[in-house]
């Protein structure tokens, strides 16, 4: 998903680290989506375009005779472009909007110079950009209640022109699309991390932690642990429902053929072009086929070669995560997954009953945006408005059972999907069904056709038959 506004776009992987440093921060993201388009209607200023800056950041004075600066962010910096000859100074250049992310929302976070961590109201936070809101400074020249009015105007409108997505990111009712940039880098996080240290001790926790585990197995410090390594970067990049978990390479391959991302390699004349994010799984005696042994991500190709990410490297002689090379169809190479990058995972992991809450409490909107504000946020609509209609008109169990022996639930497999849409029990409910059936003689007599046994076809049922434990009845009105 992009945002759109006066001839201008916020891209997917932009609104990812917005929303990435709103969590960490506790920031309403549409305060800093927001304040990015009054800055620098995101990205398309002169100033944004030269120096990465989006928001204007400036070098004070006594830095301007720097050629690095290094930021209370962690974040280098040099010095940009010329501010306005009336204002003076240069503005800071970033070496990429990451950085730029980084080092602006720092200014923001808990316990910093702005009081706009923790307010979830959009007016409260804009507030605590100034010093009336509790800040050290006053944000922006122009003053509070101008800025405020700037703010809500240009709010109202970026929402309506994008169907309410504002709203629905404040609620955090919508995860952005996962890209290969994105579990690339928390896969650069790790580089250097050597088996039993405590970071690759957490890091097993942490794929420990995810119930239930794959095959009912807990990874253990002492274990191989390549591919418990690519599943815990694929959780925290929120791409799980992408690449699965597992910590066996064979079973993970079988995944990736069940979700229709294995590309094989052959003996001779491979013709698929691996890329950033790709997965790539070896196996070391040069067999093509057969149980695979090791597991890696693609960082970079180079020409004929890939440069990878890899967990349980040994280098001399320590397990580690490290970069390595291989030609892309290096023998020890079985062949490589592409996640589908870009398609939109949910990571709420909401049930589907608290989102129909939702939907009834009014989070969602109405109609078609409701629809794709669902979608995009990873949930069948179809299934959210079944459950709405359940929890608005709930039906009884008596009313169920009346209902389905009138034949209106149908049968088999798509009884049992009707009972439980409606938050019944089917094993109950059907209980409950044949035990009406057997006991109010009145309501039923047998169907003229019956089964004929064995391997016989069943007779297809009338209108107002039922089948009941192989036995098929014609339903009557019961006088009363």
């Amino acid at each position: 998903m992009e945002l759109n506004y006066q001839g201008a776009t916020l891209a997917p992987e932009v609104i990812q680290l917005i929303l990435d440093k709103a969590n960490t921060y506790l920031i309403l993201p549409s305060l800093l989506i927001t304040q990015l388009h009054v800055e620098s209607m995101w990205g398309k200023s002169p100033v944004a375009i030269q120096n990465n800056n989006l928001s204007g950041m400036s070098m004070p004075f006594s830095e301007e005779s720097l050629d690095v600066v290094v930021r209370p962010s962690g974040i280098t910096v040099t010095k940009g472009s010329k501010r306005p000859d009336r204002e003076g100074g240069y503005y800071y250049r970033y070496h990429s909007l990451e950085d730029f992310v980084d080092d602006w929302t720092y200014l923001l976070r808990p316990g910093g110079i702005y009081n706009v961590s923790g307010q979830s109201e959009f007016e409260v936070a804009v507030k605590g950009l100034f010093k009336v809101g509790g800040a050290k400074y006053d944000y922006a020249a122009i003053g509070y209640k101008n800025y405020l009015k700037l703010m809500i105007d240009r709010r109202k409108t970026i929402n309506a022109a994008n169907s309410g997505a504002l709203d629905v990111l404040d609620e955090g009712g919508m995860q952005m699309p996962v890209s290969a940039k994105n579990i690339i880098q928390v896969a650069k996080n790790y580089l250097g991390m050597t088996k039993q240290s405590t970071s690759h001790k957490n890091l097993i926790d942490r794929y420990n932690q995810v119930k239930p585990l794959p095959v009912g197995y807990p990874v253990k410090y002492t274990d191989d642990w390549c591919d418990a390594f690519i599943t815990v970067i694929s959780d925290e990049a929120g791409a799980t429902d992408l690449i699965g978990r597992e910590c066996g390479v064979e079973r993970h391959k079988n995944i990736f053929k069940q979700k229709g991302i294995w590309y094989q390699l052959k003996s001779s004349e491979n013709t698929y072009l691996p890329l950033p994010g790709d997965i790539v799984i070896f196996r070391w005696d040069h067999l093509r086929t057969g149980w695979a042994q090791h597991i890696g991500l693609v960082e970079t190709v180079s020409g004929n070669n890939i440069n990878i990410i890899e967990g349980n490297a040994i280098i001399n002689g320590v397990s580690q995560v490290a970069r390595r090379s291989y030609h892309k169809y290096s023998s020890t190479i079985q062949g490589y997954a592409r996640p589908r990058y870009g398609f939109v995972t949910s990571n709420r992991g909401l049930p589907i009953q608290e989102v129909a809450r939702e939907v009834i409490q009014g989070k969602w909107g109405n109609g078609n945006a409701r629809t794709q504000r669902l979608e995009q946020a990873g949930y069948d609509a179809v299934k959210v408005q079944k459950e709405v209609n359940r929890q608005i008109q709930p039906i009884t169990k008596e009313q169920l059972v009346g209902e389905i022996i009138s034949g209106k639930h149908g049968d088999g497999q798509e009884r049992i999907q009707s009972i439980r849409s409606l938050g019944h029990d089917p094993e109950l409910i059907q209980k409950a069904v044949n035990e009406k059936l057997k006991n109010d003689k009145d309501l039923i007599t047998l169907s003229s056709e019956q089964a004929a046994g064995g391997e016989q076809p069943q007779p297809r049922k009338g209108e107002g038959e039922v089948e009941v434990d192989g036995v098929i009845y014609l339903v009557t009105m019961k006088e009363k």
